[in-house]
């Protein structure tokens, strides 16, 4: 592909706000140079306001997809002309295709993370799966992880009177073969013994997050036990207080960028319809990471 821009190039980007941050352009533009694919991948600041004629200039400019992050994650998904079932159940959309002028929208978060259990050699099939967080990201990973077959889902969750979860939940229950139940975060005692049982799990929520990077919401290491998998999707700082505590009780860890890339693969097969290239991806990622996380190291020691 090399590096020039022509009049053929076609573009991608993702939508949201702060997007400063995000490893996304990093993600989808090594993906298209190593396939040879004439298109960039940009990140735009976004609010919800105006988000519809941001759609409708998107469109114009004929991109060939587009991702969505906070905050605009429900709403975006009410200006798609068709979405895929999990999102419609999940309620919010992050990845979208442009198809001849109508936006299709799609939520590869439960996806990815579905992926990312088998490729870490945990599938999640006919398992117990504990989630903690009930935003876009989460309920798409339990309402996918229902529809694909786990066998039982505990959800835990900072406000359990939210009428949206519930009712989530009493459709997951009705509507598939999985045992789903919504726990708060305070209830310590039922988060002991629902991870006692889990095979899996997986922190959506942000806590952990750098700078707040001693924030966990598991607070007691004896809760965890070898024969889990313990996925978390932050990826900054690339091993979150979470994982410290379950890699030395002997669980299998796995930080965001697992998630990341497998929820990215499968929005660049719905645009592209061309397998991402997951291994030179994931080395390019963790370089990249790598060098951010010494960077900070270093300006936090000159600030001290």
């Amino acid at each position: 592909m090399g590096s020039e821009i022509t009049a053929h190039t076609k573009m991608a980007c993702i939508l949201g706000s702060p997007v400063g941050h995000s490893l996304s352009p990093v993600m989808y533009n090594k993906s298209f140079e190593l396939l040879g694919i004439d298109c960039r991948y940009l990140a735009f600041d976004t609010t919800d306001e105006n988000i519809g004629v941001i759609l409708d200039g998107l469109v114009a400019m004929d991109v060939i997809g587009f991702n969505v992050t906070m905050p605009i994650k429900k709403k975006c998904l009410n200006f798609c002309d068709e979405v895929s079932r999990v999102a419609s159940l999940a309620g919010a959309v992050n990845t979208v295709v442009n198809k001849n002028g109508r936006l299709i929208g799609y939520a590869t978060d439960g996806i990815g993370f579905m992926e990312a259990c088998r490729e870490n050699g945990f599938p999640a099939e006919g398992e117990k799966i504990t989630v903690f967080g009930t935003g876009g990201a989460g309920m798409s990973i339990f309402v996918q992880a229902a529809f694909s077959g786990a066998r039982e889902i505990s959800v835990f969750s900072r406000d359990t009177t939210r009428i949206k979860e519930r009712e989530l939940i009493r459709r997951l229950n009705e509507e598939t073969s999985c045992k789903a139940a919504l726990y708060s975060y305070e209830d310590k005692k039922a988060m002991a013994e629902e991870l006692a049982g889990s095979r899996i799990l997986v922190n959506t929520t942000s806590v952990g997050m750098y700078p707040d990077d001693e924030q966990c919401l598991v607070e007691d290491q004896s809760m965890f036990h070898s024969d889990l998998a313990v996925f978390d999707i932050v990826y900054s700082p690339m091993e979150t207080k979470l994982l410290q505590m379950a890699k030395k009780a002997g669980c299998m860890t796995a930080n965001g960028v697992e998630l990341l890339i497998y929820q990215g693969a499968a929005a660049f097969k719905i645009w592209t319809g061309q397998d991402m290239p997951v291994k030179a991806v994931r080395r390019e990622l963790t370089d990249y990471l790598g060098t951010m996380e010494a960077e900070e190291a270093e300006n936090g020691n000159r600030a001290g």
